[in-house]
């Protein structure tokens, strides 16, 4: 099923339960399209994981899908797994409230050059809903993104 979101006279945003080769565990697809470009971006937002405190979980499906990435786009150009400086969340049973509260990071990014599906970027990021439960999402971006993003960025400064 698809759902056309609307931002004013705008509709360059498409919700999707599923892709012609949907991956298991994941439940939505969010496309964005430029009316110069077509797409520009497409965010993939995984199945609610149950979890414990420590993230094994999270950690295990976020190495699973990561795995799948790097054998499509090679290795990741920078992978972080880190605890803000400062946090209160450093233990290991701590894993999933420092991501819920924003504390901690776990993502990998590939920047491409050249790709015929003309990706420019992919994300992969650990995200938590509560201590118990999270989440994966790896998003895409394409050609023409950075762009689009500015043309919005000014048009809203139009309002005043």
């Amino acid at each position: 099923s698809a759902v056309l979101h609307h931002e004013g006279d705008d509709s360059d945003l498409l919700d999707l339960s599923t892709a012609p080769k949907p991956y298991s565990g994941m439940e939505s697809y969010l496309l964005m399209f430029s009316p110069e470009k077509g797409l520009v971006k497409l965010l993939v937002t995984g199945v609610d994981i149950k979890t414990n405190r420590y993230g094994n979980e999270v950690q295990d499906t976020f190495a699973e899908i990561q795995t799948i990435l790097v054998r499509s786009y090679g290795p990741a150009e920078k992978t972080y797994d880190l605890v803000r400086s400062g946090s209160l969340w450093t233990e290991p049973e701590d894993w999933m409230v420092g991501l819920a509260k924003h504390e901690r990071t776990l993502a990998s990014y590939w920047k491409l050059t050249t790709s015929p599906q003309h990706i420019t970027m992919i994300v992969l990021e650990a995200n938590a809903l509560s201590s118990e439960r999270g989440y994966i999402n790896v998003s895409y971006e394409f050609e023409g993104f950075h762009e689009y993003i500015q043309s919005k960025k000014a048009n809203a400064g139009k309002v005043f």
